[in-house]
């Protein structure tokens, strides 16, 4: 029940691709009350216990004390207690708490809205108390799901592209004054999920960007069969490729969690995308906040000293890397991380002025181990470049070697969206073959581990003409 190595790799180059997607529940979201860690939702539903007289003996039937309750716990109390009338006096209550009662917020919170390559977040709880934290790190969008809206607020269209604001998204709807449209209680959750199971209601974009992401589940702590369905609803990636789908994960930090044998089982024997760790999900946070400031010195350190660069001469079976000028800074980065991974990899930078251009790219062409060539949405639109000699160079190479294992071709779409690849056959300018072949998302040229993974699989020697 550990993260091995290999997945925390996994993780952190999702991370930094800027392809995950945290989701918050209950138990992540802690603060501290009178020198002890508790869920803010415990604090909440103590705090509402003593607003309506609400002691450890009407919580006796479900064995629970006030100290562990949750707000469910509470809600369902007041209920049986004042009669189901009462249910709007609880929610402006719960919000009115939330309003007054100062807190403070444990340490992850701060680490994982630190973190700044992730632009989306989602959260299960009905408190801006996230949302206030991710607003001192910088400026954050909040958009809110509400089940008695009949214009389903979704993400903006460039949510996933923009730069200097990240998202928060509200699932279950969020406490605010005057209404009920907000979940409190296990009966209000299932209204929730059973609307957002209706795709008419279902805020489109959102889920796109659940299914297409790797998600992290922090403390997400609902019950076994909910949980399961949870999980099915926001990865349904059924519109996606076999290999768009193959290398995405779901990420479950969670004690509780691991200590539910039957939802363990069904993890283990029916859910092989989901890596599950064990840990309090702030300690999980902590670890990945760790790991992933060691990794953002190493950009600052080697900025410092000379840019990777290519050798005059192409590596014996090296990939070859085909781009236009207007990518180049996309180029610089594929060619560094290829090299950082141990795969021989060689682009046009290290040509000088008197090199016979045509003769040399020709003779790397026919010679490299394989031709990556990196298209973009600005590529496509280009109607002559030298890159597109390139492209016909390869292609007449891959038709020569066709049904061999020489002579092949690696389509790298390099836009932040995948547009491109979920409709290649619409993309004008792209060659009818690289239509053909199975592409890799890597944008602004930053690697997936699918593609670090398959290009080391290779034996990399060239291809003989």
């Amino acid at each position: 029940m550990q993260m091995k190595e290999s997945d925390w790799r996994a993780l952190l180059t999702a991370l930094r691709n800027g392809n995950l997607v945290p989701m918050l529940g209950t138990d992540f979201i802690r603060v501290q009350d009178n020198g002890r860690s508790t869920t803010y939702d415990n604090l909440i539903a103590r705090e509402l216990a003593k607003r309506h007289d609400i002691e450890d003996a009407d919580l006796t039937r479900i064995s629970v004390s006030l100290e562990d309750a949750t707000l469910n716990d509470v809600v369902a109390a007041c209920v049986r207690k004042e009669g189901d009338n009462c249910r709007f006096d609880l929610h402006y209550d719960v919000w009115q708490i939330i309003q007054e009662m100062p807190v403070e917020a444990a340490s992850a919170l701060a680490q994982l809205a630190e973190i700044s390559d992730i632009s989306l977040f989602v959260t299960s709880t009905c408190d801006p108390l996230f949302e206030t934290i991710l607003g001192k790190a910088g400026q954050v969008d909040a958009r809110v799901y509400r089940c008695k809206d009949k214009a389903m607020e979704d993400l903006p269209k460039e949510a996933r592209t923009r730069k200097g604001t990240r998202s928060l998204y509200y699932l279950l709807g969020k406490a605010e004054p005057g209404t009920m449209d907000f979940s409190i209680c296990d009966e209000e959750l299932l209204r929730f999920i059973r609307r957002l199971h209706d795709s008419t209601y279902r805020p489109r974009r959102l889920f796109d960007a659940l299914r297409e992401s790797n998600l992290l589940l922090l403390g997400v702590s609902f019950s076994d069969w909910l949980a399961r369905f949870f999980l099915w609803l926001a990865r349904d990636r059924d519109n996606l490729s076999a290999d768009e789908a193959r290398y995405l994960r779901e990420y479950l930090a969670d004690q509780k969690a691991g200590k539910d044998q039957p939802f363990v089982m069904f993890l283990q024997n029916f859910s092989h995308s989901t890596i599950m760790a064990a840990d309090q999900p702030g300690e999980f946070v902590a670890e990945l906040h760790r790991r992933w400031l060691e990794q953002s010195k190493a950009p600052q350190t080697s900025a410092r000293g000379a840019e990777p660069a290519p050798p005059s001469a192409m590596p014996r079976g090296a990939v070859f890397l085909s781009y236009s000028r207007s990518d180049a800074p996309a180029v610089k980065t594929l060619y560094a991380e290829l090299t950082r991974a141990g795969i021989p990899a060689w682009y046009d930078a290290a040509l000088q002025a008197g090199d016979e251009f045509d003769t040399k790219l020709d003779y790397n062409i026919q010679n490299c181990s394989l031709f990556l060539p990196l298209i973009s949405t600005g590529s496509l639109g280009r109607e002559q470049g030298y890159f597109r000699r390139e492209w016909k160079k390869a292609v007449e190479r891959d038709e020569r070697f066709y049904g061999t294992s020489k002579g092949g071709i690696v389509p790298i779409v390099i836009d932040e969206d995948n547009s491109i690849m979920r409709s290649p056959e619409s993309c004008e300018g792209m060659p009818r073959r690289f239509r053909e072949l199975q592409m890799y998302h890597c944008p602004l040229g930053r690697p997936t581990p699918d593609l670090i993974s398959s290009l080391r699989a290779l034996p990399h020697s060239p291809a003989s003409p």
